[in-house]
């Protein structure tokens, strides 16, 4: 089923004011990303806003405020971590999951040696071997969709800081849909829908 351009510019517009309003991000927050100093504080930030998105997936999806404070402490990984709760609720694929992974593999590697300072994202990918560059750009491109050109694959890893953003937004939105429809929303979205379909039968001459 097709989606109109009205309805992809309502969901831009709730899911934007949820990022604002309960997530936190803010326009110069998502400036920062799209346009970084250098690749240490990009990843520092992208690992930052990963978490939190976790943070609201698995608390979305448990429907309990009281255990928010709890979620948040947990690791990301591990059989008990952040991850393995997304996974168990089918909140993240397999692909999803890997890119989250491999973000936080170089994020460690990054804040346990200060000689990472100088980090250079393309050169770090550049330098991979074939497997692992692979498996890089599996995870990158893993919002595409499954079948997905060589080209865009191989743009992945020569233009990373974008695929990474559009990676991480794409984990965001995620969490945006395992939020629970609060009732008073719910019978607000019926009520303007009924007025809608009403004036639309009911045309003023």
């Amino acid at each position: 089923m097709a989606i109109s351009d009205a309805e992809l510019e309502e969901y831009k517009r709730k899911f934007h004011t949820w990022l604002t309003a309960e997530v936190g991000l803010t326009a110069e927050m998502v400036k920062s990303l799209q346009e970084p100093s250098d690749d240490w504080t990009f990843i520092i930030k992208i690992h930052a806003l990963l978490e939190v998105a976790l943070n609201h997936m698995v608390a979305g999806r448990l429907r309990h405020k009281e255990l928010n404070e709890i979620v948040e402490r947990l690791s990301i990984a591990g059989k008990t971590g952040k991850i393995a709760f997304a996974e168990a609720f089918g909140l993240l694929s397999k692909e999803s999951v890997k890119f989250v992974r491999l973000i936080s593999e170089v994020r460690r590697n990054l804040v346990h040696d200060i000689k990472h300072f100088d980090f250079d994202l393309y050169r770090y990918l550049m330098n991979l071997d074939k497997n692992k560059q692979e498996e890089w750009k599996a995870a990158l491109t893993f919002n595409l969709g499954s079948s997905v050109h060589q080209s865009l694959r191989d743009f992945s890893i020569t233009f990373p800081q974008f695929s990474i953003f559009q990676a991480t937004m794409t984990i965001m939105s995620y969490s945006f849909h395992a939020q629970p429809i609060r009732p008073l929303e719910l019978y607000q979205s019926y009520l303007r829908r009924a007025a809608e379909k009403h004036s639309e039968s009911n045309p003023k001459e």
